[in-house]
């Protein structure tokens, strides 16, 4: 009855996960497309990346990240508080694997903010290619400053955009509205 409904099978006993798994039996096939239409992996990013590589190379379309920020305040349970050098090396480790799964028509958004946003685009330079740089999107995350900032109030975050080959990228544009082309 619902076909796209994701399933998390933590919150089910052993029998309906096996009866549930039986019915997906197709899943090791070499086309996933045939029968699922996302996936949705759990664990540590690195591990996960490693995981899908030889399956998913070149096949992936889009990859957004939302890397630690580095600034030991988030409240995360994974580690927040590399060494600015440290933090660069997880990250190429990371990127370089993502890089494998992308073909050269796909696109890559990382989350960041103002702490390690110029490491990362130079990181991100390397990797990709300054010529693959799309944009630096800047997003409000905050509407109203905020009185307890020691010196500005933060409000804005980004978000840079990577095409694996911006020659052959090309964003799949929504169409517009009515309103809109009033505008």
């Amino acid at each position: 009855a619902h076909p796209h409904v994701m399933i998390d099978t933590r919150h089910f006993d052993h029998p309906f996960v096996d009866t549930l798994l039986d019915h997906l039996s197709d899943l090791d096939d070499e086309d996933l497309s045939e029968v699922v239409d996302g996936l949705c992996i759990q664990g540590e990013n690195f591990q996960a990346l490693n995981l899908l590589r030889e399956r998913f190379k070149e096949k992936v379309d889009c990859v957004y990240i939302d890397p630690p920020y580095n600034t030991g305040n988030d409240g995360f349970l994974y580690k927040d508080t590399y060494r600015h050098s440290s933090w660069m090396s997880m990250m190429a480790d990371r990127l370089s694997l993502t890089r494998s799964l992308m073909p050269e028509e796909s696109v890559v958004f990382i989350s960041n903010d103002d702490y390690e946003s110029n490491r990362l685009r130079t990181l991100l330079d390397s990797i990709f290619g300054e010529l693959n740089f799309i944009a630096n999107a800047i997003w409000q995350k905050v509407y109203a400053p905020k009185n307890s900032a020691k010196h500005f109030s933060d409000d804005h975050e980004y978000l840079l955009t990577y095409a694996n080959n911006a020659e052959k990228w090309r964003p799949n544009l929504l169409p517009r509205s009515e309103k809109a082309l009033e505008k």
